[in-house]
């Protein structure tokens, strides 16, 4: 016997069923097709293998195996709209919230899955970039294998050479992080790319953590100068990891490079002061009175002035000649233990 919670209950799910298959039939996607063609349809049903649609004036259905499909443009739904907003505004972790639930929303019949150029694979894509940008490379490590490539479009099936670095520093292989660096900028890659800057802070960071503190400084340098004009994200974090790997290095050209940097960091992302949780020989070098043009390792002959240097260079000038400075003292520091002599 039907009672009218039933009938209410019966109506309500009749209702959902209903609004969910509304949702799908009203989808308007464009296709394109393998061959070139562009057709704008209307789909019908999303199979697990292909896409039944309407094209045109034709009342009939067509169906279209995926494999002759190189990517669905789907309309945009609102939470995608949203986390891009929050991806291009710098707010990467309130982005990767959005991606996540709608990664893993595939039965939504507003993302089209599993068809390729879906949303919810564009979504999974999205997050693993959004761990990126945080500087997470354990969720990145544990996020990329997941990507199923084949129902990205064309565009985005290639995984880049940093998003496996990325991967690999998550997973502690700190060699295999130095040999896709290394790979890459053999491959031609330009180093003062915004990937190749990350490369480079990326193989800092595992030259460090394989108990190679000179060339993860070198490294290092690399991204800080050069990420000024390209990435401040990185270059704040190639500061940071620089003077972290500086710490306890008592010979005079560190000494002169960590107080450089300690001013560098204080002066362009600190209002003055160091990261909580710095280094005790950082903060204590930030402090200090900084040689003007000193840079990162002290060339007191360039002026007699002294002070903050911030005053006097900041940016990507100061960056640059932090490494210039760096870069000549290894080159030294090379040439004396070639000759026998002592580097500094």
């Amino acid at each position: 016997m039907l009672t009218f919670r039933s009938i209410c209950t019966f109506g309500a799910l009749g209702f959902c069923f209903f609004v969910a298959r509304g949702a799908l039939a009203q989808q308007h996607v464009s296709i394109h097709i393998t061959n070139g063609a562009i057709l704008d349809a209307e789909v019908v049903k999303v199979g697990e293998g292909a896409l039944t649609f309407r094209a045109g004036e034709s009342a009939q259905a067509v169906e279209l195996p995926y494999d002759q499909i190189s990517a669905i443009v789907w309309p945009e739904p609102s939470e995608w709209i949203q986390a891009r907003q929050f991806f291009n505004a710098g707010r990467f972790e309130e982005a990767a919230l959005v991606y996540e639930k709608l990664a893993t929303a595939k039965s939504d019949p507003r993302l089209g899955y599993p068809s390729p150029g879906n949303i919810a694979t564009l979504a999974q894509r999205r997050l693993v970039e959004c761990h990126r940008y945080r500087g997470d490379a354990t969720a990145v490590a544990n996020l990329l294998p997941a990507i199923e490539a084949d129902r990205l479009p064309p565009a985005e099936r290639e995984i880049s050479p940093v998003l496996h670095a990325w991967a690999a520093l998550g997973r502690g292989e700190w060699s295999r992080v130095i040999e896709i660096a290394e790979k890459a900028f053999a491959g031609g890659l330009s180093a003062t790319s915004e990937e190749g800057v990350e490369l480079a802070y990326l193989s800092g960071v595992a030259y460090r953590s394989e108990g190679r503190p000179d060339d993860a400084l070198i490294a290092f340098g690399q991204a800080y100068a050069l990420g000024a004009g390209t990435d401040p994200r990185i270059l704040r974090m190639a500061i940071i990891e620089a003077l972290c790997t500086l710490e306890g290095d008592e010979r005079p050209t560190r000494i002169r490079e960590r107080r450089a940097l300690a001013h560098q960091y204080a002066a362009m992302f600190g209002k003055g002061v160091l990261w909580e949780g710095a280094p005790p020989m950082a903060q204590a070098a930030a402090k200090e009175p900084l040689e003007l043009g000193e840079a990162a390792l002290g060339q007191s002959g360039r002026s007699g002035r002294k002070g903050d240097i911030s005053k006097q260079t900041s940016g990507l000038k100061g960056a640059e000649q932090v490494t210039a400075d760096h870069m000549k003292a290894v080159k030294e520091g090379n040439s004396a233990e070639a000759t026998g002599g002592t580097p500094p």
